[in-house]
């Protein structure tokens, strides 16, 4: 007879289950062999196979096991109907919600990488392609430098972009307007952005920008912008736009804070 079933090493081989999480089910019920042998021995029949697959897939988008439990014992062809559409949905879920970690690797890497590629206190200019941004409301004190981007004023705005769905895990961004940066040699941002494409409710303009990466420190000073602006002189450029100040590399990513690279890009009329 046991040349019709699987012993659990087997069988555990077969569903990807492991030995300990079968003896587990079989525990509370919930998936039990047809047949035990000598010494108790656990035999399961290929008819299991397709049961074990979907407790396995169950589990693994965080179905609870009392609610497997349930379905399993009250199974009807419009039961699963309503099961399945149900879960269903949460698999969506999950896939958005695992697109959203890997566009946000993705970019993060891709900010990195750039910054890496770049040489730092030298303005070089790059062609950009439009970019969506989720924009927030103007900051009324300007306190993001003196304070340090994890200011007062940043708590109202992770609070803003949080309320309007954005995942707040995505890179933030400050913008400078283009009418505060002939004003002195310290621009003040004026709002901030966070760099997303799902519902963006902004655009950075695409055309050509004059771009400069410096060192945490000297965005600190009021030497920051000292380099682009003697750039644009002397290359007879004229500002087309607004300043956009992002961090490609933050201490989540050097660990220091002196390592920190910060990055000035703005349009220019080419």
């Amino acid at each position: 007879m046991q040349d019709s079933y699987m012993s659990i090493k087997e069988f555990s081989r077969l569903t990807g289950i492991s030995r300990e999480l079968l003896r587990f089910y079989d525990k509370i019920g919930l998936l039990s062999p047809e047949y035990r042998g000598g010494n108790s021995y656990r035999y399961y029949g290929y008819r299991q196979i397709e049961l074990a697959n979907l407790i396995s897939g169950l589990r693994g988008i965080d179905v609870g096991l009392e609610d497997i439990r349930s379905y399993l014992g009250e199974r009807s062809p419009k039961r699963m109907i309503n099961f399945f559409q149900e879960k269903d949905a949460s698999i969506d879920q999950e896939i958005k919600r695992l697109q959203s970690i890997q566009a946000l690797m993705r970019l993060r890497r891709s900010m990195a990488e750039e910054a890496l590629a770049c040489e730092v206190d030298q303005v070089m200019l790059v062609e950009r392609e439009r970019e969506p941004i989720f924009l927030c409301p103007i900051l009324t004190d300007g306190t993001i430098y003196t304070e340090g981007i994890y200011g007062d004023n940043m708590i109202s705005v992770f609070t803003y972009a949080k309320n309007h769905g954005i995942n707040i895990n995505f890179p933030v961004g400050t913008v400078v307007p283009r009418r505060c940066l002939a004003s002195g040699p310290w621009p003040n941002p004026s709002r901030c952005y966070f760099k997303v494409s799902e519902n963006h409710n902004a655009w950075k303009r695409e055309g050509t920008y004059a771009v400069l990466y410096r060192r945490y420190p000297e965005a600190m000073s009021e030497t920051f912008y000292r380099p682009l602006f003697a750039f644009l002189e002397k290359q007879r450029l004229q500002i087309d736009g607004d300043a956009y100040e992002e961090y490609p590399l933050d201490e989540l990513t050097t660990g220091s804070r002196e390592q920190c690279l910060i990055k000035i890009e703005v349009k220019i009329n080419s």
